[in-house]
């Protein structure tokens, strides 16, 4: 850390680890996860966003808190002594208990640059981004999971991948509009195709269990339906085993900007949901709340699996309606969480 960096950053407390006995000091205005990857602490981590788990740590003495309450993943646990990393700050010393990384976590902090070939614009609000990383820097992923593009100012901006892996390596991103979003603004305004941008990943553990047998539900929320498109279209009809209901919830009817590109096995039933309909839309469909359409078909929920993805609001209201009023197993609901307020800095220079 250098000495201009630790001046802008008071420290307010100090954070020790129980397992190896290192301490560091957490400014007023960061996550404990931050303050260790600032001070190159490598702590366990991937979404840096509160719904994976990945950063789960356990409180031996002291407390922690969230600026908006606790995450959905935390409320999926019954250990009020466990704490997400990610998204817990502290106002007094705290002692953890969590295995550190021997070294830096190189699928984190590894960038590979990628060069723009198409930029779609099948809405007003909407950019659906095509990415093809060099053969040197092509990625693995599990569909589901999310990268995080390098911004102007060094700051990262997670985007679900919206495709099952394809022969050319290319990555499909769909960017939605954010009010006063500057790397939104670029990216709808600026980005041109063969322009060159570097990301980081791929993050996240979102995607489908093991237990095909179930039968899902999937919902999505906006430019959530990325993630979900991506699951799907990696499905074959004899590997798909389980019976699965898409509901897509939108609040004009141009967010079904990709409904005709959603590829999914014959017996997948998808239902778009408007929120807000217009009197011009001539809207036939559902209305109302995308969440509480699925509660209207399917009151009893405890047979199935539950993949959502959406706005930090939908989900929590899906996770409570679903586990309270529908008999949701709280370990059957699978989520991603985006946040236009959701990036995160980088701190340390990244290799490659």
């Amino acid at each position: 850390m250098t000495e201009d960096l630790a001046k802008t950053m008071p420290p307010v407390a100090r954070v020790t680890l129980s397992r190896s006995g290192k301490s560091f000091a957490v400014g007023g205005d960061e996550t404990i996860l931050e303050a260790a990857l600032r001070q190159e602490i490598w702590l366990p981590h991937a979404c840096r966003g509160g719904t994976c788990g990945s950063c789960r740590a356990i409180v031996i003495a002291g407390a922690v808190n969230y600026d908006s309450g606790a995450p959905v993943r935390m409320r999926q646990t019954a250990s009020p002594a466990e704490a997400l990393l990610c998204c817990a700050k502290t106002l007094c010393d705290v002692t953890l208990d969590v295995a550190e990384l021997a070294a830096r976590p190189i699928g984190t902090l590894f960038r590979r640059p990628a060069r723009v070939v198409e930029i779609a614009k099948p809405s007003p609000d909407v950019a659906i981004v095509t990415l093809k990383p060099p053969p040197t820097a092509a990625i693995r992923y599990r569909p589901g999971q999310y990268i995080c593009v390098v911004g102007q100012d060094g700051r990262l901006h997670p985007f679900s991948i919206a495709n099952a892996p394809r022969t050319d390596g290319t990555l499909e991103l769909h960017i939605g509009r954010v009010l006063n979003g500057r790397f939104t603004s670029y990216v709808h305004e600026q980005l041109q195709p063969r322009d060159v941008v570097r990301f980081e990943g791929p993050f996240g553990e979102f995607g489908f269990s093991d237990a095909a047998a179930r039968p899902a539900i999937l919902l999505a929320g906006g430019t959530g339906i990325a993630p979900i498109k991506a699951m799907l279209e990696s499905l074959t009809p004899t590997e798909n085993r389980r019976a699965l209901h898409l509901y897509w919830g939108s609040r004009r009817k141009a967010g079904f900007y990709t409904i005709e590109n959603i590829t999914a096995p014959g017996d997948t039933c998808v239902t778009p949901v408007l929120s807000e309909p217009q009197d011009t839309d001539g809207w036939p469909g559902r209305a109302g709340l995308v969440h509480r359409a699925v509660l209207e078909d399917f009151p009893d929920l405890s047979s199935f699996d539950v993949y959502a993805c959406g706005s930090p609001g939908l989900i929590e209201a899906a996770f409570s309606d679903f586990t309270q009023a529908a008999g949701l197993p709280a370990n059957r609901f699978f989520a991603e969480s985006f946040n236009n307020a959701g990036t995160t800095p980088q701190f340390a220079s990244a290799a490659g």
